[in-house]
Formats: C-alpha cells, sequence, structure tokens
C-alpha cells in the first residue's frame, strides 16, 4: 500500500504498511509542549518566591508580632503549587509519551509509553469506521484538534490523540488510517458480516454497493463511501481545507536580485554571502497602534520590576545579616521571570527576523532572548517562492496584524513558510527576490510567471 511520508514534525515513523496492517510510530515531544512547560514553569518561579516570603518571614517581623497560623498559609499556597504543578505533570505527560499504533480491518489499537508505563486501548472497527479531525481545545484564539477513530460498537469509548502533533501530522495520519481502511482485505472486511438496517438480514460479503438480498435495500460498503475533504489516497490534507488558515495564494513572483544588486537604500542586511551560504536579516516592525501601547506598558513595568527587584537583591546580600542571605534567592528569581516580559520589549524595539539559505535548507528565526522561534524546511521541497496575502486568513485570531499586510512566502511540500509580514512591498519583494536568486545558484528552478 502506497503512502506519502509522514508530514515533518516531531518524526512520525511509518513501521509497516501492507494490506493487512498499518503500523505508526508516535515519538515524544512537539512544538505544543513547549508553551504548556514554561507557563508551568513561569507560573513555579512566582508561585514559589512568593509562599517562601510568607512562610519563613520570622513572625517579628509580621504586624503586631502575630503572624497568621502556618496551616491556613499551606492551604493558601496548596492551590497554586498543586495548578503548577498540575501543568507540569500535563506538560511532562506530553513530552516523553510515546505511541505506537497498529490498525487492522476490524481492529484499532493504540499503546501509550510513558518512561515505563503502557496504557493499552483498542476499538473494534466497522465499514463506517474512519479517523476524522475533532476539536479538542482552544490555545491562544486558534482551534487545536485530536484524532478519533469511530468505534463500530457504541458502548466502546472513541480514543482521541496526537493532539500535541501539528495540523500537518494529524492531517496525514488520519488520512493514512482511513486510506489503509478503504483499502484492506480486499472484497471482505476481515470476516465481518453485516446486517440490512431496513430488514435486519446478513448482507453479502463485500464493498461497494451491496444489494440485500431479503428487501432488495442498496448499502455502501467500505470503498464507496462519500469523499471527505481529505484527500485519504495520499495520506495528506487539502490545504484548501485547513482549518488553521495557512493555505497562501501566491499573487506576484519577483525576478531573483543578487545580494550585490540590492538597492542602497533597502532594509535588508547581508550577513554571510559566499558559494555556500547566503544569510540576511531585516527588522521586524509591527505597525499597529496596539504595539505602540504594549510597547510603552512593558517598557514601564520592566523598568519598575527590575529596578524592586535588583534593589531587593542588593539590599539583601549587602546589608543584611548572613542569616537572611537566603531571601536573596526570592528576588533572584523574580528577575529570571522578568526576563520573558524583557524578551518582548527587545523584539518590539529592535526584533529582526534572520534567514538563512545553504545548499539543503532555509531556515528563518525571529525573537529576542528567550522568546525565539525557528523554523526550516529542505530546499529540494520548495515549489514556489512568491508574494502572497497570509493576513485575510489570520485577522480573526490576530488583530494585531492589519489587512494591508503582505508576505514572501516560500511553499514547499513540507509547508509554507512566510518570510516577511509586512506592507513594505519593496521589502517583500527584495526578501523574495534573494530567496530566488539562491534556489537558482544552487540549481533549483521554480516557476517565475
Amino acid at each position: 500500500m502506497n503512502l506519502n511520508q509522514p508530514a515533518s514534525g516531531v518524526g512520525i515513523e511509518l513501521v509497516e504498511s501492507s494490506d493487512e496492517q498499518l503500523v505508526v510510530n508516535i515519538p515524544p515531544g512537539g512544538a505544543r509542549c513547549r508553551f504548556l512547560g514554561l507557563f508551568g514553569l513561569a507560573w513555579l518561579a512566582i508561585v514559589v518566591p512568593v509562599s517562601i516570603v510568607f512562610l519563613l518571614v520570622p513572625d517579628n517581623l509580621w504586624e503586631g508580632g502575630k503572624p497568621p497560623p502556618k496551616i491556613f498559609l499551606l492551604l493558601l499556597f496548596s492551590i497554586p503549587y498543586a495548578v503548577g504543578f498540575g501543568i507540569l505533570y500535563g506538560w511532562l505527560r506530553m513530552r516523553f509519551t510515546k505511541i505506537l499504533i497498529s490498525v487492522t480491518a476490524d481492529q484499532f489499537a493504540l499503546q501509550r509509553t510513558w518512561f515505563k508505563r503502557q496504557k493499552f486501548e483498542t476499538v473494534s472497527l466497522d465499514q463506517n469506521s474512519l479517523a476524522k479531525l475533532v476539536e479538542s481545545h482552544r490555545q491562544n484564539g486558534s482551534l487545536v484538534y485530536a484524532i478519533r477513530i469511530r468505534s463500530a460498537d457504541e458502548l466502546e469509548s472513541e480514543p482521541e490523540f496526537a493532539t500535541r502533533l501539528s495540523y500537518e501530522e494529524k492531517s496525514w495520519l488520519a488520512g493514512a488510517i482511513n486510506h489503509f481502511l478503504r483499502n484492506s482485505y480486499g472484497n471482505e472486511l476481515s470476516g465481518q458480516s453485516f446486517q440490512c438496517t431496513n430488514c435486519s438480514a446478513e448482507l453479502p460479503r463485500g464493498h461497494g454497493n451491496i444489494t440485500c438480498e431479503q428487501c432488495n435495500e442498496t448499502h455502501v460498503i467500505k470503498n464507496a463511501l462519500t469523499e471527505p475533504s481529505t484527500n485519504w489516497e495520499t495520506g495528506s490534507q487539502n490545504t484548501a481545507e485547513d482549518p488553521e488558515g495557512r493555505n497562501i495564494v501566491i499573487q506576484d513572483r519577483p525576478p531573483s536580485i543578487s545580494p550585490n544588486k540590492l538597492p542602497r537604500d533597502s532594509s535588508i542586511r547581508i550577513d554571510l554571502n559566499n558559494n555556500e551560504t547566503l544569510a540576511f536579516s531585516y527588522r521586524f516592525k509591527i505597525t499597529h497602534p496596539i504595539s505602540y501601547i504594549i510597547t510603552a506598558f512593558l517598557s514601564v513595568f520592566c523598568a519598575f520590576w527590575f529596578g524592586i527587584t535588583l534593589t531587593a537583591t542588593c539590599g539583601i546580600l549587602f546589608f543584611a545579616d548572613p542569616g537572611m542571605l537566603l531571601f536573596a534567592l526570592i528576588p533572584l528569581l523574580l528577575l529570571v521571570v522578568g526576563l520573558v516580559p524583557l524578551s518582548i520589549l527587545i523584539f518590539l524595539v529592535r526584533g529582526r527576523v534572520k534567514i538563512k539559505m545553504n545548499r539543503e535548507k532555509i531556515s528563518g528565526s525571529i525573537g529576542a532572548l528567550l522568546i525565539h522561534k525557528t523554523i526550516t524546511i529542505s530546499n529540494h521541497s520548495i515549489t514556489e517562492v512568491g508574494i502572497g496575502n497570509p493576513a485575510a486568513n489570520i485577522q480573526a485570531t490576530t488583530p494585531l496584524i492589519p489587512n494591508n499586510i503582505t508576505s514572501c512566502v516560500v511553499k514547499s511540500s513540507e509547508r509554507d513558510v512566510p518570510l516577511t509580514w509586512s506592507s513594505d512591498s519593496a521589502l517583500n519583494h527584495q526578501v523574495a527576490g534573494l530567496v530566488m536568486n539562491h534556489l537558482e545558484h544552487i540549481g533549483i528552478d521554480l516557476p517565475t510567471e
């Protein structure tokens, strides 16, 4: 049974793909784990020093010398501690859980391995069983999907899995499962028989349009089911149906431009240019009025936050009694927490987008200090480079991006990567031209009209 290679991401492995069985291994990890882990650590980084202040401060420093009962303080902080450690536990489950999927014509089996603990789930299948993407939850205003398998038995619970995978990986996996279910075991479904929904008589074995011998009622079995929006034959998703709105239509294809031919007033800075590698960067700007409000707020907040914590740290280290030096850990932890808003502020003020290309891959990175994001795709997977308008697809979930934003888009079989988010047409065309020039230099020809 022929299937496309799994979408890039955590590294899904197609272990077996035959007419009798489909086996897929999903390794642990994934991009969706990172936010949960960082949030849990940030939460505890705030709760721990605050609780230490209340629990370890000497009694004589309380007003009137009467501290509240320790049991009351323990109960008070037990809730935020439970939330923090619960988030970290959820992150550990997502980060280190391996999933092994086995599909036959009449059974779906799911094995989850977390360290040395294993959990098995099995679901019986029939001719109507399919894998589909269902809404799991929302994150940052965007839907997060999981895969659900329809069970033949209404009393069986239908497992949901693969939440931490990217949308492309989920789409490929659901497509691979459904492609197998549509084509497994030739004319029979592992010896199962089905009843007529009209007269309850047993239907003849086979697939396609099956006619009941008792009442002449026609039924659709296995392969003749109506095709959903996913292209199950290749295990890939039709991007026009992508509910996350990442399909970007190329509207213009600028000509290639050599790094040496950039205009003098170009905002692009060439960092490296030789026969093997091209690296350049440009200043990332958000022109939405809200960005200026956020920048002003973060400037005041960071000045206040670091001013207080640095003053407290210096006061404890240089003027406090030796027995109080332990309390210096509290403002130090708060200093680490403050690096998150500081990273956002630096990015808003001086953030740059860095793009690097060599003979094998192209990577784009954006961010500052602790907040940093890098996307990498293979050069040989690139199918098109041009100017598109991604803002129309994400306007509903990202109001900071105005409608006049366009982008230099690199489309590939792995994923579509916007390299710019700017209303500056010259910047978009220059970035696209540099990318085209490098691809031509390494022998990759792309459409230019």
